[in-house]
């Protein structure tokens, strides 16, 4: 599963420690300012991949902005089933 990441803060050698994590497929910066970063990261589904983000990202004293799941197409499909028929 591929989730969308936005921290705040300086995140200085981040991509290569998420690399390393147990759990975690890919680590790409989407975007880059000042005040933080926006990730795509690829999980495998275990509870134990995201309790070691959490723990490493709280270990760097990194805040989680936003997080979830990453797919542009399951949002899409979720709006069109909450409006129902026209």
């Amino acid at each position: 599963v591929v989730y969308r990441l936005e921290l705040a803060g300086a995140a200085d050698g981040l991509l290569d420690a998420l690399s390393a994590l147990p759990g975690v497929r890919s680590a790409r910066l989407v975007t880059q300012s000042p005040s933080g970063l926006v990730l795509d990261l690829g999980l495998d589904e275990a509870p134990a991949s995201e309790a070691a983000l959490w723990q490493m990202l709280g270990a760097r004293g990194l805040r989680v902005r936003r997080y979830g799941p990453k797919d542009d197409g399951l949002v899409g499909v979720l709006k069109q089933s909450l409006a129902g028929p026209g």
